[in-house]
């Protein structure tokens, strides 16, 4: 790892020199070495080798046994996770260095409230679970938990052990080696409709863990299988030991044996297999490897019982035998043949002369039974290659006329081997130490080996043994490379091996040679002597740029330099016999400078609204000047974390977007020739510009009756406990800075007004603007009705006169209606209302201004003139009225003539109206005209008709 301040590195290694000083030097260049870390080994003792036999009827046994125990470690203390903070559903959940990560749902409830006497803990939903580990797989044990709930289950092992709780409140975790120095533990909810829910869950970091084999109460298979336990220091220094769990497999195979009966009737052999003689197959725990009997073909001369053992043995070498009785049934032969045994023969076999008693003469060997495939005679011999597998079986057979009808018929089992061809071995002369080769050749037994005396005799070693100088032994010497199998059939070869007393060497390897200044990994050095015998004790003794003081006295150190430093190593064999007892090697380790950057760029920008709330861009090269400090010819790039920068990886474009609050980036560094780097923080920071919102931003001062005009008010969302104000206006006769500094102001002329809203804490500012213009009110208005009108669809017209070059418009509504937009032509508004409901005779017309500022309500009479009178005395139209007369002033007149022109009628205002009657007579259905004569001289005439 590296880091981005030169500083920040020398402060680190200057700590590291006051809490560790027995672990380096502090050399001239002011920086920590380490070498050679003197550690104290944890002491770790494992269980003795555990022998078992396998469970009845298993390949296989569950075994138990304890962890292994360790001293020298200091005690670690127990933990509790509390599940502090907030409630949230998180993927992963870690506190203490316990990892809880779900499997089965997306994320943890944890920490959370749960139903257990109003605790905050973790909880899982019905039939799902979550993975526990601690610091990414070190060891812990689980000490106790509150359950909150028994639907659970907790798991550790790869056996799956088990803990279910099985009562509430606070429980303890088994006390068994299946519960100690585990890895991982699963927590999972076992049904119902409830979560299962815990809190305070303690454990134990521990510092030792198994590493290999499997787990004590697991099923070991047979066979031996390596267990290994791993301590961890103090200082962090892992220490192992293992033992053997070995399984044994005791059970022999099982099977019943039958007796069997065969007849000779019509042939002169029969030959049976396994399965013949066993009742069932045969069974073993672990499998069968190989069924043979001891007889399977019978000839003439076999008539009787004859006993054959079956021989069944498994595949760990459990052998079971039993016999049954094979009665063959048949006329005998009236001969027999001498039996040749089975046998091994190297290289050829001779078929040897047959004797016997009562022999025909044409008796001879067959690779077939009753003198079927190659015949062979006594002399003939077959060869290694002769045959593809062995053993084969020959079958001698009499084929001479019988009297009893059975031919005289024996076989044996023929084995060649070939004899080894082993290569030749050339003579070696080495350096006190000689690891044998393997052994190369042609058909060679699988049991050849080395001997240190002819024919396989005196010491033996096989390939990959190693043998050492013997300072008792006079050299060189010879040994023998022997092999011989079965059949006798063996091959030698042999040479001479000189270990001579070689002069000391030694050579040194680094793990690199190459740092930068401001590394932080050490460089380990390795001494190398070349082929050191397994008695010496070598004494290394290593110094720095030929200084006489030893640094170190151990085969590997472990150095951080800060300049580039040669170190030395003496090698020294005080047991040697050579010459040279002594060598030395030096390797450089070469230190280059690193970039040196700043500790942190802070750059703090306000936020310009013009370009979008909340977001700025910036130009990353413009900060190239302050990351190098003005140094040429180092290669920058930015990064988003500090791993892309450490790495080199996924580098981003120059230009950025920042967003309001802080935005970090980290800018590597690079020599191009070294490859040294050095990286640093730029933090930007946007600030938030104030967010000014002016209310009104277009503002009108109404004119009184008198001819003034009112004053209103401009405000800002901003306090004045947070934000300093300028106010300015402008108007006809120029810019003007007011001296009102408030979050508000009152305004009574015309013009355009500006605020800038200073941010106290930041300094970013916001502006706004609002027009205020002077509203006149309108010269006159006036609204009038159409007197002729028909009843319910009267005609009224409105018009507004207003005053010239003003930022209005205006509005009308008839009675409770809506508001409708008048119609403007050179600064008169009109609007006509039509098909209105005579109603009572007055309309009411209400108007109003855009700007709010001017408003007048007008009156309109609407007199409406029925068309035809019928009275009929049926309570409709039986008298003809103008409706709405009532509204009219006591001195109008409504008169009634005839076609002629003479009066009928003379109606008063108060009056119901004319019923059709003149001097007590109905008139006929005709037209009838009227005449009304208003009090301000208009008349209004027209006629009507009279139905009846």
């Amino acid at each position: 790892m590296k880091h981005s301040v030169f500083l920040a590195t020398t402060l680190i290694v200057f700590f590291g020199l006051i809490l560790k000083p027995e672990y380096g030097l502090w050399n001239n260049a002011t920086k920590y070495i380490e070498v050679a870390k003197p550690t104290t080994t944890a002491n770790i003792t494992c269980p003795s080798d555990i022998v078992v036999s396998a469970d009845a009827g298993e390949c296989g046994a569950i075994v138990n046994f304890p962890d292994a125990t360790v001293t020298g470690v200091s005690s670690a203390d127990q933990i509790i996770m509390r599940f502090q903070g907030d409630p949230l559903a998180l993927p992963v959940y870690e506190e203490e260095g316990m990892r809880l990560q779900g499997f089965d749902r997306d994320h943890i409830d944890a920490p959370w409230p749960i139903p257990c006497d109003n605790r905050q803990g973790a909880l899982i939903h019905p039939s799902t679970g979550n993975t526990w580990t601690y610091n990414g797989g070190e060891p812990f044990t689980p000490n106790r938990v509150y359950v909150c709930s028994t639907n659970m289950v907790f798991k550790t092992g790869d056996c799956g052990t088990e803990f279910v709780p099985t009562q509430t409140g606070d429980v303890d975790f088994p006390d068994t080696p299946e519960w100690q120095n585990i890895t991982s533990m699963t927590w999972e909810e076992t049904g119902g409709t409830i979560d299962a829910s815990i809190d305070n869950f303690r454990f134990t970091p521990t510092s030792v863990k198994q590493t290999a084999g499997l787990e004590s109460g697991c099923f070991f298979p047979v066979g031996t299988t390596p267990v290994t336990f791993t301590a961890i220091d103090d200082n962090g220094v892992e220490t192992s030991c293992s033992f053997n769990v070995t399984v044994l497999d005791q059970e022999a195979p099982q099977f019943t044996v039958r007796n069997i009966s065969l007849s000779l009737e019509n042939t002169s052999s029969v030959k049976i297999a396994p399965d013949d003689i066993l009742v069932d197959p045969a069974f073993d725990n672990c499998g069968i490897k190989d069924i043979s009997l001891s007889k399977d073909t019978f000839f003439c001369t076999d008539t009787g019982d004859n006993p054959v053992e079956i021989t069944v043995t498994d595949i760990n070498g459990n052998v079971t035998r039993d016999a049954a009785i094979v009665t063959i049934t048949g006329n005998g032969s009236s001969g027999a043949i001498d039996d040749i045994p089975d046998g091994d023969y190297c290289d050829s076999f001779t078929f040897p002369a047959i004797t016997g008693v009562a022999l025909s003469g044409n008796e001879a060997f067959y690779s077939q039974v009753d003198g079927n495939g190659i015949k062979y005679s006594a002399g003939d011999i077959i060869n290694f290659d002769a045959a593809v597998t062995y053993p084969v079986t020959y079958y001698i057979y009499d084929d001479a006329p019988s009297t009893n009808g059975c031919k005289n018929q024996v076989s044996f089992d023929v084995n060649i081997l070939p004899t080894p061809m082993l290569d030749p071995v050339a003579d070696v002369l080495v350096c006190e130490t000689y690891v044998f080769p393997e052994i190369k050749g042609e058909k060679l037994s699988g049991n050849e080996a080395y001997y240190t005396e002819s024919g396989g005799n005196g010491t033996k070693y096989n390939s990959g043994e190693t043998i050492h100088i013997d300072k008792a032994l006079t050299y060189p010497l010879t040994f023998y490379v022997y092999d011989v199998n079965s059949a006798n059939c063996f091959s030698e070869r042999n040479f001479d091996l000189d270990l001579t007393v070689c002069d000391v060497k030694v050579e040194v390897e680094a793990s690199t040679t190459v740092i930068c200044d401001n590394d932080m990994d050490v460089v380990t050095i390795t001494a190398k002597p070349f082929a050191p015998v397994s008695d010496s004790n070598y004494v290394y003794e290593w110094r720095q740029d030929g200084n006489l003081n030893v640094i170190a006295t151990t085969p590997q150190i472990e150095v951080l330099p800060f300049t580039s430093t040669t170190y030395q190593v003496t090698a020294t064999d005080p047991s040697s016999r050579a010459a040279v007892t002594s060598d030395k090697a030096s390797i450089t380790i070469v230190v280059n400078e690193a970039p040196i950057a700043p500790s942190i760029i802070d750059v703090a920008q306000c936020d310009d609204p013009e370009n979008g709330i909340g977001i700025e861009f910036i130009n990353l090269n413009d900060y190239d000047g302050q990351v190098t400090m003005g140094i040429e010819d180092l290669d920058i790039t930015y990064h988003l974390n500090q791993n892309d920068a450490d790495n080199s990886l996924n580098s981003i474009s120059n230009t950025l977007e920042i967003t309001t609050g802080e935005n970090v980036i980290y800018a590597r560094l690079t020599n191009p020739n070294t490859g040294c780097y050095s990286t640093t923080i730029l933090t930007f920071e946007l600030f938030k510009a104030p967010e000014l919102i002016i209310d009104p931003t277009s503002v009108s001062l109404c004119e009184t009756t008198n001819g003034e005009f009112l004053s209103t008010v401009i405000r800002t969302n901003l306090s004045i406990e947070d934000y300093d104000f300028i106010w300015t206006v402008e108007t006809e006769s120029g810019t003007e800075l007011l001296t009102d500094a408030t979050a508000q102001l009152q305004v009574n002329e015309a013009g355009v007004y500006t605020v800038e809203a200073i941010n106290k804490m930041t300094g970013c500012t916001a502006k706004a603007t609002a027009t205020v213009d002077t509203v006149l009110n309108p010269i006159q208005a006036t609204a009038n009705a159409e007197l002729t009108a028909v009843l319910n669809n009267h005609v009224i017209n409105v018009e507004v006169e207003a005053t010239m070059d003003q930022e209005t418009t205006y509005q009308v509504m008839l009675g409770d209606g809506s508001w409708y937009d008048m119609n403007e032509f050179n600064g008169s508004y009109t609007y006509t209302f039509r098909g209105v409901e005579t109603g009572n005779g007055i309309q009411t017309i209400q108007l109003r201004d855009s700007n709010g500022c001017w408003t007048q309500t007008l009156e309109v009479i609407t007199l409406g003139i029925p068309q035809f009178v019928t009275p009929n005395n049926d309570g409709y139209n039986d008298t003809w009225n103008i409706k709405g007369l009532e509204v009219l002033d006591q001195d109008s007149k409504l008169y009634v003539f005839d076609r002629y022109g003479k009066l009928l009628a003379d109606l008063t205002l108060d009056q119901q109206g004319w019923n059709g009657v003149f001097n007590g007579e109905p008139l006929p259905s005709t037209d009838y005209w009227y005449r009304l004569e208003l009090e301000d001289g208009r008349t209004v005439s027209g006629h009507f008709s009279l139905k009846r």
